[in-house]
């Protein structure tokens, strides 16, 4: 799940679709990585979702897990579930 600090951001912070060709540096990366996936993107006619949750063996991964699908069914609507926890 996409979580960012606050504190690194600076100006308006804007949420939008990626466009072609932009850049981003992935967790624990170095370089930066170009957006590909127009094949498996999220658009506004998409009807099913995976959500996937990574974690440290400390957290509480099944928690955020299943929050981020209560989250989804409370402002998207449907109905979710928690497919397998590592």
């Amino acid at each position: 799940m996409g979580v960012f600090g606050p504190d690194r951001i600076s100006g308006d912070a804007i949420i939008r679709f990626g466009k072609k060709g932009e850049t981003f540096i992935e967790i624990e990366g170095k370089e930066p990585t170009e957006l590909r996936g127009e094949e498996t993107k999220v658009t506004e006619r998409t009807r099913n979702i995976m959500l996937m949750a990574l974690g440290t063996k400390d957290g509480d991964l099944a928690g955020a897990a299943n929050l981020g699908v209560e989250y989804v069914i409370r402002h998207c609507g449907g109905e979710g579930k928690i497919g397998k926890v590592l």
